[in-house]
């Protein structure tokens, strides 16, 4: 297809040329006649041509078709989802609550971070207890806002993740990502060094819900159940493990 576009270019440009001048050379054939009919954003990261009459109409083999993200769905770098394997984007995170548009990170989780603000109460934080997992500042983006107003740098928990443009799950959404693990796990085994990202069975990691002015929520992997541990402890089985929002 690439070469009889390029022939059909050149042989119009040809009969155009000084050489033919006695051909009617007034209206050019239309880009989208000779299969340049994508346009570059549709192209993008894939090798294209452009249309000599008009360079923003351009072909590709394969134009990048975004589809809806589902449960497992990869989220690349520009917090879309794509029916293939797009060049020239970066998987960012796994959905795991197409309906919250939630997706986990695939930065390997981080050990030993402390939740840090020990002995603050953070007011505008619920104590939340763990059977109001449904509940209770559900919203784990709010939440992070929330304690990075209170608690400085990026060295705990919360602030890490906004570095990272993410944020610390809620338990809700901790109970989500735990409830699917499984379709989670599956697209990351055909990434790159899976063992460091798939969503364990030994570990807890860290929610953004407090308890009080010491202690925060915690979920096991193993069963998904809730936990509480110290603010400031670095602990190395309690894992900061980020998501996106899309």
């Amino acid at each position: 297809m690439k070469k009889i576009l390029l022939l059909t270019g050149a042989v119009f440009l040809g009969l155009c040329s000084a050489a033919n001048a006695a051909v009617d050379c007034s209206t050019p054939p239309s880009c989208d006649a000779l299969g340049y009919s994508e346009s570059e954003d549709a192209c993008s990261g894939q090798r294209m041509l452009r249309c000599p009459f008009d360079t923003t109409k351009v072909f590709c083999p394969e134009p990048l078709k975004q589809t809806t993200c589902l449960v497992g769905s990869i989220l690349y770098d520009d917090k879309k989802c794509y029916d293939g394997t797009p060049s020239g984007k970066t998987p960012l995170g796994i959905v795991f609550d197409s309906y919250k548009r939630r997706a986990v990170s695939l930065t390997a989780p981080v050990p030993s971070l402390p939740w840090g603000g020990y002995g603050t109460d953070i007011s505008n934080l619920t104590n939340c207890i763990a059977e109001n997992y449904r509940t209770c500042d559900i919203d784990g983006q709010v939440n992070t806002q929330i304690i990075n107003a209170k608690i400085y740098g990026s060295a705990h928990a919360a602030g890490f993740c906004a570095k990272e443009g993410g944020f610390l799950p809620s338990m809700y959404e901790l109970k989500m990502l735990y409830s699917n693990k499984t379709y989670v796990n599956n697209p990351i085994q055909t990434l790159p060094n899976p063992d460091t990202i798939l969503i364990g069975n030994t570990n807890y990691l860290w929610s953004s819900n407090e308890i009080g002015d010491i202690s925060a929520h915690t979920m096991n992997l193993s069963d998904g159940s809730f936990y509480f541990n110290y603010k400031d402890k670095t602990y190395s089985f309690v894992l900061t493990r980020c998501v996106y929002a899309y």
